[in-house]
């Protein structure tokens, strides 16, 4: 049963990055063949697929929506090459590909963390409840 959730969080992964990718549509913000790249905020919202997928893992939280977000990224670049206007170089679709994968993983870690902290803090409480 375990082996089937550590997969779930990788399925989720890929379904929240593909979707959010279709949603943001990065393909549509070029406007000419001597586009500059910006900062965009957008790609923080990369954070909520890696924080949902590792909530549904249990053991290998950080690898498998890395594994997911990973995929998504192969597949979201295939949707832009196909379906996109080929404006942008190799290097900055390389950029904007690994951009996900880093905010997916730190949302994954972020989930980590946080439940570090928590069950930390469960095991402080039930200590100081023992000595009362």
């Amino acid at each position: 049963m375990v082996i089937y959730r550590r997969w779930l969080g990788a399925i989720v992964s890929f379904i929240l990055v593909v979707l959010l990718f279709i949603v943001l549509k990065p393909w549509t913000n070029a406007h000419g063949p001597n586009i500059v790249m910006k900062g965009e905020i957008n790609l923080l919202l990369f954070v909520i697929p890696g924080f949902v997928a590792s909530c549904f893992s249990v053991s290998g939280r950080i690898f498998y929506p890395f594994l997911g977000t990973l995929c998504a990224v192969l597949i979201s670049t295939l949707i832009h090459l196909c379906y996109g206007t080929e404006l942008r170089s190799g290097l900055q679709m390389f950029a904007y590909g690994t951009s996900p994968l880093f905010w997916s993983v730190s949302g994954a870690f972020l989930y980590w963390f946080l439940t570090l902290a928590w069950q930390k803090k469960q095991k402080r409480s039930l200590g100081a409840e023992r000595y009362r």
